[in-house]
């Protein structure tokens, strides 16, 4: 196998060097990349050159389907999601721009598309322009939060059933300003608190700002236990915070890892990035 790796903490994510991704990786090391995002929650893999043509091939040649949605009406329909502050020309967006700032609430822990059926399995960044300071990307490991949980608090959350909404999050930082097509589109969907990640046999939690109902507990209360678990389950030992280069793939499992975006003056500096998603058909 040609990627060497190196662990980024000593509980979460991993680097992986030695390699491009590209026509001539074989299909066992685009698979060895896969396995150790899995394993370790987040893989990085610096110093790529890609275009958007190439982050889409690569992520369609894994072994799940790439998550190919409608865009939102006024959104761009593009096959890899451009995300961060700039148009399409790199101008900087002005702040009140509708997608930049319904965005802002990625700087609150969540999985992807917990919101829609079906979930993300692998979600991957890639950095094209990155700010020379601040919009890290945090990830937290919720495996090792549950492995470290006592037993009756496992007993009372393997029982607990959560909606997950997308208008939940963007509320709880500010933003309503939704067409009508959105909120059709976005129901609350219901999901378990915790899932086995099939692959290694460990469980997570699928614990996100989305959740905005837990069956059988009052809204203030379901949302004080949320914001409790998330408290504490970022500890800095379940975390890893990816300071971004240009060049950069970070990929991570959403079946068993939060993340959240951290600011940067989104007013001087521009950020592009490039998001593609997979999902298991098989698993919602």
């Amino acid at each position: 196998m040609p990627w060497n790796e190196r662990k980024l903490t000593d509980r979460v994510g991993v680097e992986l060097t030695g390699a491009r991704i590209g026509p001539g990786l074989s299909k066992a090391d685009r698979q060895a990349v896969y396995n150790a995002t899995s394993t370790y929650g987040a893989a990085v893999l610096p110093g790529q050159d890609l275009s958007d043509d190439d982050i889409f091939d690569f992520a369609a040649s894994l072994e799940d389907e790439v998550v190919e949605d409608k865009a939102l009406e006024g959104v761009r329909q593009t096959r890899v999601m451009p995300l961060g502050n700039v148009d399409v020309d790199g101008n900087i967006l002005p702040a009140d721009d509708w997608v930049l700032a319904q965005n802002l609430a990625n700087e609150l822990w969540h999985v992807d598309r917990t919101f829609m059926i079906p979930r993300a399995t692998i979600s991957m960044l890639y950095g094209k322009t990155v700010p020379p300071e601040g919009g890290n990307t945090e990830f937290c490991d919720t495996r090792l939060f549950w492995e470290a949980m006592p037993e009756q608090e496992r007993a009372r959350l393997s029982s607990m059933k959560c909606s997950h909404s997308l208008m939940h999050s963007r509320a709880r930082y500010g933003f309503d300003n939704w067409t009508q097509e959105a909120l059709d589109r976005f129901p609350p969907v219901e999901r378990p608190m915790i899932a086995e990640q099939k692959r290694t046999g460990r469980i997570a939690l699928i614990l996100a700002s989305h959740i905005c109902a837990i069956e059988g507990l009052s809204n203030d209360d379901a949302l004080a236990l949320v914001d409790d678990l998330i408290d504490r389950a970022t500890v800095p030992a379940n975390v890893y915070s990816h300071q971004w280069r240009e060049g950069d793939l970070v990929l991570w499992d959403n079946r068993c890892v939060m993340h959240r975006a951290r600011p940067f003056d989104m007013a001087v500096h521009a950020r592009d990035v490039r998001a593609i998603r997979l999902y298991d058909p098989a698993n919602i």
